[in-house]
């Protein structure tokens, strides 16, 4: 039976999760050194942990074999306070890559939908407990939830082998991030779904009358950079039914005179 976690379960977790992201490229790209990693990653997972705890927007099973970690819409960008607090406790573990890391999570950022959704944080299983349906129990009372109101989740996957699960909860890969001198992430997205299994009556309609965002995310020191394409409609509310990330090189986004935000028209259906 899966339920919210505890402040008391906090550290519990953090170990769970340090055991379960220990070859994730992502966390790798964080915490390259082999050097104490569990302990180091511990502590990176500890201050993403406790608040979400205290929202209520952890959930774990009765002998803690794996944790998700959502952000409702209204939590998505964490407060001033939340972010210093996290920034007191992890940067001693990533000082020396701390300007290349705050560029790929800007990056990360940047790529979120632009409509209110549920973004899944971290999901992991201990290592001992994998391939016995512990991930798919855990993301299913938030998913459930989305469905009820009408609300889509994104998440960003780190290794290409766990795409399949997220995809048979609905997700859809709908782009791709280059993280500075780190690996490449997958961004997924999933649509509210009727009972049935249609799409959520709050996302029909939303292919007429309808507008195409552009975001230059940024410019990495290597040239890279990304560029995120949404499709929604007008009036400020958004359907995010395509988004797209493609990389250019310095030489041709250098000339790039569009502002990092700007809306043109559609004409005609998404290719």
């Amino acid at each position: 039976m899966v339920r919210a976690a505890t402040s008391a379960e906090a550290s519990a977790l953090a170990e769970v999760l340090a055991r379960a992201f220990r070859d994730d490229p992502l966390h790798r790209w964080l915490l390259p050194t082999d050097s104490d990693w569990e302990r180091k990653s511990h502590r990176l997972w500890a201050p993403v942990l406790r608040p979400r705890i205290v929202d209520g927007t952890v959930f774990t099973t009765p002998h803690l074999e794996g944790a998700a970690i959502w952000l409702a819409p209204e939590r998505v960008e964490p407060s001033l306070l939340e972010s210093s607090r996290m920034a007191l406790e992890t940067l001693p573990l990533i000082w020396r890559r701390a300007v290349l890391v705050s560029r790929g999570m800007r990056r990360m950022r940047a790529a979120h939908p632009p409509e209110p959704h549920w973004y899944l944080l971290g999901l992991g299983t201990d290592p001992v407990s994998q391939n016995q349906g512990v991930a798919s129990a855990l993301l299913r009372p938030v998913l459930q939830r989305c469905d009820t109101e009408g609300l889509s989740a994104y998440l960003e996957s780190s290794n290409r082998k766990h795409t399949p699960l997220y995809e048979r909860h609905g997700f859809e890969v709908c782009g791709e991030i280059e993280l500075p001198r780190g690996p490449t992430i997958w961004s997924m997205l999933r649509k509210p779904r009727e009972p049935n299994g249609g799409v959520h009556s709050r996302q029909r309609g939303a292919d007429s009358d309808q507008t195409e965002t552009v975001r230059d995310v940024g410019r990495a020191r290597d040239g890279a950079a990304t560029r995120i394409t949404y499709t929604g409609i007008r009036r400020g509310r958004w359907s995010s039914t395509r988004m797209t990330c493609v990389r250019a090189a310095r030489a041709a986004m250098s000339n790039v005179s569009e502002p990092p935000s700007h809306t043109v028209p559609r004409e005609g259906p998404a290719p």
